[in-house]
């Protein structure tokens, strides 16, 4: 049986940069850009939820963070299908080791590494890879 997941992420912002993770469906070897987050764990709320996966995956702690959407997103990964609710977040790095960095690798909780540096908009849209979840390039440009 498969379930919908509940997942949030965090539009980490560095000035006029985006913290993207690039990722890759083993399957099908496609490429794609997502923020960093992850799963939220059964009674937690989503607020913590994004300040933990961001202090897992990237080693800061929040100081505010701002609910900007929420996604609902169905689709294929690793050959299997996905169901997924995405709340999006967003939050400011004063991080000035993490901020400095022009690129780094994110652990995620399975041991996986991926490599994530930040970006423009406009090298996002520039890149040819898609942005996930579904309709977060829209609203990072107002559209």
């Amino acid at each position: 049986m498969k379930f919908i997941r509940a997942k949030v992420v965090c539009i980490l912002r560095n000035a006029d940069r985006l913290l993207l993770i690039r990722a890759t469906d083993p399957h099908d070897g496609r490429s794609f850009l997502i923020p960093p987050g992850g799963g939220v764990e059964f009674g937690e709320t989503l607020e913590h939820a994004v300040r933990r996966e961001i202090f897992e995956e990237v080693g800061i702690e929040l100081s505010q963070v701002t609910r900007l959407a929420m996604s609902e997103n169905i689709f294929q990964f690793a050959g299997r299908p996905e169901h997924e609710l995405v709340f999006v977040y967003e939050a400011q790095c004063h991080d000035a080791v993490v901020c400095a960095q022009d690129e780094m690798v994110i652990r995620e909780s399975n041991g996986e590494t991926l490599p994530a540096r930040w970006y423009t908009l406009t090298e996002v849209i520039g890149s040819g890879l898609p942005l996930f979840p579904d309709g977060l390039a829209e609203l990072l440009s107002g559209e």
